[in-house]
């Protein structure tokens, strides 16, 4: 190698490294936001997972059906939706759309049409944890001809992943209710599905909407030759049956749930309750450490429908008593309590993704703490963390665990700044694969 070679080779090894040093710099840990009562304190949440009678393309990034962006007969307006028009009238605030044209129930979890695809159900967080989910499930399942014991099993599996990733959530599983004219063997599987799908919500405690009955083909559905999506008129009429449901099976003013709800390394204990005038209730706490007997919260009444339980022992157990009053007279028209044991003291994330494991150069704690632009995003979405950091995080250099700065490793190490220059994610993968077992040093 003459001089002249030489003096590049050097020369880009330092443009690399300083090119590192800068991207670096961008990446410098802030203050994380403040969160404060009440930014916890709101409506109950209703989520909504469906195939195309719920979806809603700019919830979802997918069509109503059809074409994305293209004319379609039905109004996809988000005011118009049933689920929407149920919300607004029963005080809750709309949460996530997870619904998807064509979605079928049956289907594998790894499938794009899945009802079951753990993404999908990911995302019904994304406007706050739901105090509700809604199901609207079965229809493209009943066309698709899936045995009535293959959708039986993969609905008891979609309600038990829901309850499972949504501690006490209270499903609304809302069965199909159109008929087929003339088509008798369609409709026994309506029936046959229906049946199937008020069993599921008898065993889990949820609730049931049967809109069998409810409908005729002419007035309520869209003439788009499938006769099953409902029209402008027929969404009212689905919003309006699931309110009536609702009201049959609870009192006028009631609890449904009291929830421990982890934001990250604190607790918001949240009353779910109801009432024909939701902005009336005014909520009262009691929390004991039923281990220690400390009174943690003992309060007045109050319009925030929630508290926030910053410290907590794994080993003891809290016992949470709530309140309501809708007339602010001081007496409470309905009350619950809960035991809340095994409460975590901060989430916990993975570190594999796509079958790799990132865990020498990735801890999820130390990536959302340390990255405040992510602290907000990504605090209780540990895969979607993992997604951010390989996707995007290590191509701008972030560091992502105390034992590995990317910038460090590649100033300790010039031959790397020469064989990588700026392509950051290899530095990354460089140590995963072989670094670390060098013996060579990234802090």
């Amino acid at each position: 190698m003459n001089k002249l070679e030489l003096k590049k080779q050097i020369t880009k090894t330092i443009y690399a490294i300083a090119g590192l040093f800068i991207i670096g710099l961008l990446c410098v840990p802030t203050t994380s936001e403040a969160r404060t009562l009440e930014s916890y304190s709101e409506r109950p949440i209703l989520s909504i997972v469906g195939d195309s009678i719920s979806s809603y393309y700019t919830h979802v990034g997918w069509s109503f059906y059809g074409p994305q962006g293209a004319p379609v007969a039905v109004n996809t307006d988000e005011s118009t939706m049933w689920w929407h028009r149920y919300a607004s009238g029963a005080g809750l605030k709309v949460g996530r759309s997870a619904s998807i044209s064509g979605g079928q129930v049956t289907l594998p979890e790894n499938e794009f049409y899945s009802m079951r695809n753990p993404n999908l159900l990911g995302i019904l967080a994304d406007n706050g944890e739901p105090d509700f989910i809604a199901i609207y499930g079965g229809t493209n399942d009943l066309m698709m001809g899936f045995t009535v014991n293959d959708f039986n099993n993969a609905y008891e599996s979609l309600v038990n992943t829901l309850h499972d990733r949504y501690d006490d959530v209270k499903l609304i599983m809302i069965a199909p209710g159109y008929f087929v004219k003339g088509d008798t063997e369609s409709n026994v599987w309506v029936n046959l599905f229906n049946d199937l799908i008020r069993n599921i919500a008898r065993r889990h405690g949820d609730y049931f909407v049967d809109l069998r009955g409810y409908f005729e083909v002419n007035d309520y559905f869209d003439s788009d030759g499938f006769a099953i999506h409902p029209n402008y008129v027929g969404m009212i009429k689905t919003g309006s049956v699931v309110a009536a449901t609702m009201d049959e099976k609870r009192e006028p003013t009631g609890i449904d749930s009291v929830r421990a709800i982890l934001d990250y390394d604190r607790y918001t204990i949240k009353v779910n309750a109801h009432d024909q005038n939701y902005d009336n209730l005014r909520f009262r706490f009691n929390l004991t450490d039923t281990t220690t007997g400390e009174v943690i919260y003992d309060t007045d009444w109050t319009s925030d429908n929630c508290f926030l339980l910053d410290e907590v022992s794994t080993e003891d157990t809290y016992t949470a008593y709530v309140e309501i009053d809708n007339n602010f007279d001081g007496a409470a028209e309905a009350a619950s309590s809960r035991d809340f044991t095994n409460l975590q003291t901060k989430r916990t994330g993975t570190s594999v993704y796509n079958g790799v494991d990132y865990s020498p150069v990735y801890d999820f704690n130390y990536y959302v703490e340390n990255n405040a632009d992510l602290y907000a995003a990504f605090r209780n979405k540990p895969e979607a963390a993992i997604k951010h950091f390989v996707e995007s995080g290590m191509r701008e250099a972030r560091q992502a665990s105390e034992s590995f700065n990317v910038w460090t490793y590649a100033n300790n190490y010039p031959d790397l700044a020469e064989a990588f220059w700026l392509d950051t994610p290899k530095y990354y993968r460089h140590y995963i694969d072989y670094g670390r077992f060098e013996g060579r040093v990234a802090v």
